[in-house]
Formats: structure tokens, C-alpha cells, sequence
């Protein structure tokens, strides 16, 4: 195309306001699915982030737990006797309370001979030991008699803390518990061969949408109704087989 005074001049083609609105609503559909898988995967990294936690509070439970329960009742030869190894269902001391089945949660108390508590207190040589597990505000601890001033937490979000005595009551010579009871079910003199312990752990987390409450979870028998919150839970049980008891009992 000419100008004026046979100059060149090019035309240049635009886009029209029809193409620029249909480019436009194509970027925000791919923008809103960028978006949308974002969103998603977060979503599952955090549940899967959250289950791990709760399977890592549970192994540690378990440790602790199953570490201590199979040393319970233990008799050393060096070491003089003064107190009763094994479950306890008396005070140990003002610090180290009994075995009890309280309103909310359990309190569990194990002695035996060792060199160490639950808490990793160090006696420098074998003592007469006692180990204390219950729950205060929402958290699992444990206090040792070496130093009762060192309490640890073991796992946070604990709902539920619930302990069943394994007792044999046909003396026999057959080693195995005739029922689970709670500990102020537990008969004067009578053998405890095993401990059944379950617990419900929690993890919150704002990521993770509103349960609806309608969930119901149970631990050894007590009933737990799920509430509105945004939080992961999980149930667990665990049966242990202690080792060491009077065996003229059985």
C-alpha cells in the first residue's frame, strides 16, 4: 500500500476485542486448574504428613511401653528387696502413684530392677525402679522414681489413655490371663500375666477439613465421639506378655 508521496506504509493487525476476551477466559480456566491441582496435592501431602505423625507418635508409645512392661517384675540378686516388683497397685511413693482406672485416662506404674527409669534417669548401677505413665493435658508422660523432679513427654494429643490387667486366676501351672480387668477389678495376690494398653492420639492441623463428629472411636471399651474439629485421629491397642511373676502363683 501507498501513502502519500508514494511512501510505503504497512498495516498492522491487532487483536480484536472478541479474541483478546476468549484469550483471556482460556488463562483464567488454566490459571483456576493450576489453582485446583495446587490445592489438592497440598491437601494430600498434609494428610499423608499428619498419618505419618500419628504412626510416628504410636511406634513411640509402643517402645516406651513394651521396653518397660517386659522388664516389669525383674529381680536382681545384688539388689535387697524393699517393695513388691512388678504392676503396681499400691503408692510407691508421694511422686510415683499406683496403677489407677481414673475418670478420663489410666495411670500405668511398673517396677522392677534396672539401671535406668522411663525417663532415662541413671541410677549408676542396679536399684529397685519404678515407672509411671499417665496423661496431663493431652499429653503422654512418663516419671521415673530416680529422679521424680524429670518427667518427659513422651507423645502430645492424647485423647484417651485406657490400661486392662491380664489376670490368672486357675492356679494350674498354665501361664494365660482368664479375663481383662481394670485395675480396681484386680483381686489381692492374684498374678497379672499381661497388659492390653490403648490409646487415641490426634494431630490438628488447618489444612485438614472439618470432621462432621459423626465418628465414633473406641479404646478397650470406653466410647470417644469424634468432634467438629480440624484434626486427624487414630485409634491403637497393643497386648504385652510380661516375663517376670511369682511363678507359685500360677
Amino acid at each position: 500500500m501507498c501513502g502519500v508521496g508514494g511512501v510505503a506504509v504497512s498495516r498492522q493487525n491487532g487483536f480484536s476485542l472478541v479474541e483478546l476476551m476468549v484469550a483471556l477466559v482460556l488463562g483464567l480456566i488454566v490459571s483456576a486448574a493450576a489453582i485446583q491441582l495446587f490445592t489438592t496435592n497440598q491437601k494430600t501431602f498434609v494428610l499423608q504428613q499428619t498419618a505419618s505423625q500419628l504412626q510416628q507418635d504410636s511406634q513411640q508409645i509402643m517402645r516406651f511401653l513394651v521396653r518397660d512392661l517386659r522388664k516389669t517384675g525383674l529381680v536382681w540378686d545384688s539388689v535387697t528387696p524393699t517393695q513388691d516388683m512388678g504392676v503396681l497397685f499400691d503408692d510407691w511413693s508421694a511422686e510415683i502413684t499406683a496403677s489407677d482406672e481414673g475418670a478420663d485416662n489410666d495411670v500405668l506404674t511398673v517396677a522392677y530392677n534396672g539401671t535406668t527409669d522411663c525417663a532415662g534417669n541413671d541410677a549408676g548401677g542396679w536399684v529397685e525402679v519404678a515407672s509411671t505413665y499417665y496423661v496431663d493435658d493431652g499429653s503422654l508422660y512418663c516419671k521415673g522414681s530416680i529422679d521424680t523432679d524429670v518427667v518427659v513427654e513422651l507423645v502430645p494429643g492424647v485423647e484417651s489413655f485406657q490400661v486392662l490387667y491380664g489376670i490368672d486366676t486357675v492356679a494350674d501351672g498354665e501361664l494365660a490371663a482368664s479375663r481383662y480387668v481394670d485395675a480396681d477389678s484386680v483381686p489381692a495376690d492374684t498374678p497379672v500375666v499381661s497388659v492390653k494398653v490403648g490409646l487415641l492420639l490426634k494431630r490438628e492441623n488447618n489444612v485438614l477439613p472439618v470432621s462432621d463428629g459423626n465418628r465414633k472411636f473406641h479404646v478397650l471399651g470406653e466410647a470417644y465421639d469424634e468432634p467438629e474439629d480440624r484434626a486427624m485421629r487414630k485409634a491403637i491397642s497393643m497386648t504385652v506378655r510380661l516375663r517376670n511373676f511369682d511363678w507359685n502363683a500360677i
